[in-house]
């Protein structure tokens, strides 16, 4: 399926904005995932690959993935690109054990944890892939498991060695988002704009 436009909750139901929880394609583009629980959650069976394009995912989480029944070929894809994302804890992968294929590229990451249970382990990344380019992480902690931070995880440079140099252009900074919304202010009213760079940044666009 294809999406394009905006779901949004003021945080009162606790709603996951998408769900994906059986085999295919999903492709978002141009939208807003505002508020509740999670802006994406993934069951992950069969072949999944999802997409999201100049995209805003801004939520208590941003991708929860969690384990579905078993086929041949279970693996998910997911690929972000010229999106912002932010969530208190971004990345939560807790308990999952099928394969997992994250790609990024030109992405500001804002949040409290990139993951606090991102990893199987908490030093190995056993059956989860990260490729990456010209990301933006503004993130107060790392990634690890089960809430316990892995402490080879510093610094961007350090995250490009963790996943084998396959991150190599990006870089950790303070993302001066326009619209400085803080993590949890979720409304109706926001919009796209708000998380552009503001006029005084030298980050670019994204």
């Amino acid at each position: 399926c294809r999406t394009v436009g905006s779901i949004s909750e003021g945080n009162r139901q606790g709603m996951a904005a998408i769900r994906v929880t059986g085999p295919g394609k999903v492709v978002v583009q141009n939208s807003q995932l505002v508020g509740g629980r999670s802006a994406v959650e993934v069951t992950v069976t069969g072949d999944q690959n999802l997409t999201f394009e100049n995209s805003v995912l801004f939520s208590k989480s941003a991708v929860i993935a969690v384990d579905g029944p078993k086929a041949d070929g279970t693996k998910c894809t997911l690929t972000l690109s010229h999106s912002a994302v932010l969530a208190n804890d971004i990345f939560v992968f807790k308990g999952l054990t099928q394969e997992i294929d994250l790609v990024s590229h030109g992405v500001a990451y804002q949040g409290d944890w990139l993951g606090s249970s991102m990893l199987t382990a908490a030093t190995g990344h056993k059956g989860i892939s990260w490729t990456g380019s010209e990301n933006f992480f503004d993130v107060k902690r790392w990634i690890g498991n089960a809430g316990k931070a892995n402490p080879t995880i510093k610094d961007a440079k350090t995250w490009n060695t963790f996943w084998g140099g396959n991150d190599t252009t990006s870089s950790n900074r303070t993302i001066p988002f326009a619209g400085r919304k803080p993590l949890g202010g979720f409304n109706h009213t926001v919009k796209g704009e708000d998380f552009e760079f503001g006029a005084q940044s030298s980050l670019g666009s994204y």
